[in-house]
């Protein structure tokens, strides 16, 4: 049981690639696009919207979610959009990185090093690990390809690791006038001011 659910865990990841092109544009709609593009392409102004620098689909409280592309198969069945695999980033230590790859209860955690051709999977069910630790090639254009790459990139940020945030600046008091010093009287002398009758 255990190695089943985790080779359709792994199946599922290395297999189905991110909705994504090289240029980190989203590819899920393009064919609506293109069958509604008129004849003459010409007098259509050049794409405004800023290119997309990371291949994550969605951020939630430091988890990134990517999503599957979707095979001719789920596009048959109706299937509107791909499954959502969270990740989040353990640790990045030098050449070595260490994730979190799940959907729901049922995930893996993932180490590699540069350059991350090659990823060792720890199959995790609610927590626990449940099997042996699988080695497998990183193909490109899969979801833990593009993960890597988000990565490598910094734009993922270490689960749980609190954010920098630079100081406030120093707040300084407003100036204010200082009184005019007041004359001291010496021993035996009265004050200006004082009364004579004493």
């Amino acid at each position: 049981m255990r190695r089943l659910v985790f080779a359709l865990l792994v199946a599922g990841l290395a297999g189905c690639g991110s909705n994504q092109d090289d240029t980190g544009r989203s590819t899920a709609s393009a064919p609506a696009i293109e069958a509604s593009a008129p004849a003459n392409e010409a007098s259509i102004p050049e794409d405004s919207t800023p290119k997309q620098t990371h291949f994550y689909d969605v951020e939630d409280n430091g988890e990134y979610g990517y999503e599957a592309a979707l095979t001719e198969e789920d596009r048959n069945k109706g299937v509107g959009a791909g499954q959502i695999t969270m990740v989040r980033l353990l640790e990045h230590s030098g050449d070595f990185w260490r994730f979190y790859l799940h959907q729901g209860s049922i995930g893996n955690v993932t180490t590699c090093k540069e350059p991350c051709e090659f990823a060792k999977a720890f199959p995790v069910v609610n927590g626990y690990g449940t099997g042996e630790p699988q080695m497998s090639r990183v193909a490109v254009g899969t979801i833990l390809w593009s993960v890597i790459q988000d990565s490598k990139n910094g734009q993922l940020e270490v689960y749980g690791k609190p954010k920098v945030q630079s100081p406030p600046p120093p707040v300084t008091p407003p100036a204010t006038e200082a009184a005019p010093p007041q004359p001291t009287a010496e021993p035996g002398q009265s004050q200006p001011g004082a009364s004579a009758a004493s």
